[in-house]
């Protein structure tokens, strides 16, 4: 599976080193120097959002809130534009349950699943591996993802949470 993540700040850039240490995987963030330094790490570099998302099957995103999620999808990023039917969007922000439903079904309409995937335990937790990820999806695709979630978190550490479509 090809993954891409977007947010490469405190929290989401310690869940994109853990990824690393396993996956080749695309990266985007707005600060390029940041961009810069995962790619002298192995990432490949991407210039915008839907560059990365055309070529990744899974893009994870780590942001500040919702609010910054749907600018990428919807928004100025406009990453929903390519994204195709099949494709994942694992959102690792912590964010609003009702933005997160809500993106899930306007995504759901062109046939991309989204999983909601907060996570807790701040940057040390990422770094050490320890940290929780609480994965919200249906079981065929918590399945799925799981081996990728394990590389960030060892399975002590993913609630086996599944829920229907969040549509």
């Amino acid at each position: 599976m090809e993954l891409g993540y977007i947010g490469l700040g405190n929290m989401g850039g310690a869940l994109a080193r853990r990824l690393l240490r396993e996956h080749k995987m695309r990266v985007f963030d707005l600060r390029p120097e940041i961009v810069a330094r995962f790619a002298d790490a192995g990432a490949v570099r991407t210039q915008s959002a839907q560059a990365l998302a055309r070529e990744s099957d899974m893009v994870m995103t780590c942001l500040p809130t919702s609010a910054e999620v749907r600018d990428v999808l919807f928004g100025e990023g406009r990453v929903a534009e390519v994204l195709r039917p099949g494709q994942i969007w694992a959102d690792m922000t912590t964010g609003d349950p009702g933005e997160t439903r809500e993106m899930a079904a306007r995504l759901a309409e062109k046939g991309v699943q989204m999983i909601d995937a907060p996570v807790s335990g701040g940057p040390h937790g990422a770094n050490a591996g320890t940290i929780a990820i609480m994965v919200g999806a249906p079981t065929e695709l918590f399945a799925r993802v799981k081996p990728i979630f394990e590389t960030i978190s060892g399975t002590s550490s993913i609630p086996a949470m599944s829920a229907p479509a969040m549509s």
